[in-house]
């Protein structure tokens, strides 16, 4: 398909808006928002994938407004030469809040959607493991990011012979920026440490092997990843620590020089 009708799809926006991550069973209201000149006078219900009516009868409340907005995707084929733009204006509209806790009992692990009138919303889930699927998503893209030969479940080894090889990419390109890397093994070992019961073990190393497993937990077995990083770059200076590319690195970032 032509990239700029794909692009215009992507601006049509629902006026039915979600939390696309779910919501946990015992969250007090479920708020979702509808975004409609007439939301106060307007009914939803809750349908499944096929249609079928879930939970109906609910009625939203004045929430607020938005005003006019517009989104613009500009395409290139480098950072200098415009291919097209594609835009699309939305106007001002007022805004209601539905609670999903105020209708039945909903099904839990099955998506479901709103539907007013003709529109329905985004999918979403009532589950105790709405935030582990959105952990287990990022996980896997840290998968895709990996340097070095790193079984990623997404490419073959790559960077091999670099200096130090491993850690990963920084913002989808192949670019190693040492802070980022740095910071974020950080943050998966203090995630693994500070909540081991939700640091649960769903892959091997690889993300595509479901089955047999690593017996590591996956957060913390990721954590291990960056942190072979910077030991590597410990013992290609030697044991010291002010020769570590990586610290030569963030010197030069911060002075806006090339690593």
């Amino acid at each position: 398909m032509n990239q700029a009708y794909i692009d215009a799809l992507n601006l049509k926006v629902s006026n039915i808006r979600v939390n696309q991550a779910g919501y946990l069973p015992s969250d007090p209201a479920k708020l979702f928002y509808y975004v409609s000149d007439k939301c106060e006078s307007a009914t939803y219900s809750v349908v499944d994938l096929e249609g079928e009516e879930v939970a109906a009868g609910g009625k939203f409340s004045a929430f607020g407004k938005i005003d006019q907005t517009v989104r613009v995707v500009k395409a290139y084929v480098n950072s200098l030469d415009k291919r097209y733009t594609v835009e699309k204006t939305a106007p001002e509209a007022k805004v209601c809040a539905g609670k999903l806790a105020e209708l039945a009992a909903l099904p839990t692990d099955k998506r479901l959607r709103i539907k007013v009138g003709k529109e329905y919303s985004s999918t979403f889930i009532v589950s105790d493991k709405v935030y582990s699927m959105v952990r287990d998503a990022n996980l896997k893209f840290f998968g895709v990011q990996r340097s070095g030969d790193s079984e990623s479940w997404f490419h073959g080894p790559s960077h091999v012979h670099d200096s130090i090889p491993g850690g990963w990419y920084d913002a989808g390109d192949f670019l190693k920026v040492a802070p980022t890397m740095g910071y974020t093994f950080l943050v998966l070992s203090v995630l693994s440490a500070v909540h081991p019961e939700r640091d649960e073990d769903h892959y091997a190393f690889n993300h595509n092997e479901i089955v047999k497993t690593d017996g590591i937990p996956d957060m913390l077995r990721e954590a291990r990843h960056g942190a072979e990083f910077y030991l590597r770059s410990y013992e290609y200076a030697k044991g010291e620590i002010k020769d570590m590319i990586v610290l030569a690195c963030r010197r030069r970032l911060q002075q806006a020089l090339p690593c």
